[in-house]
């Protein structure tokens, strides 16, 4: 199988075309927020002990309140991009 040339469009399930550079393009935006995600995960779990400090609260408990920001902010990202999807991003903004 040869290299994709830049000019090769790409044909998605819905019958748009996209430029292979719009492609690559996502796919370096992926990587680049997967390896931010872990980055605050760490983050989060190094803050543990001062967070469950501050709020006098044990680790564990501490550590349920990330897991659950992380789970609200997972929701809260994908519903945003289902309202996308429906609506332009133009009509949403107005």
């Amino acid at each position: 199988m040869g290299a994709i040339a830049n000019d090769e469009m790409i044909t998605a399930k819905d019958g748009q075309q996209h430029s292979w550079k719009s492609v690559k393009l996502l796919i370096a935006t992926l990587i680049v927020s997967t390896l931010g995600d872990g980055f605050c995960g760490v983050m989060m779990a190094v803050a543990l002990p001062n967070i469950s400090e501050t709020y006098h609260v044990s680790i564990a408990t501490a550590n349920w309140v990330t897991v659950g920001y992380a789970i609200v902010a997972a929701t809260a990202v994908m519903t945003a991009a289902t309202v996308l999807a429906r609506i332009s991003l133009k009509k949403l903004f107005f």
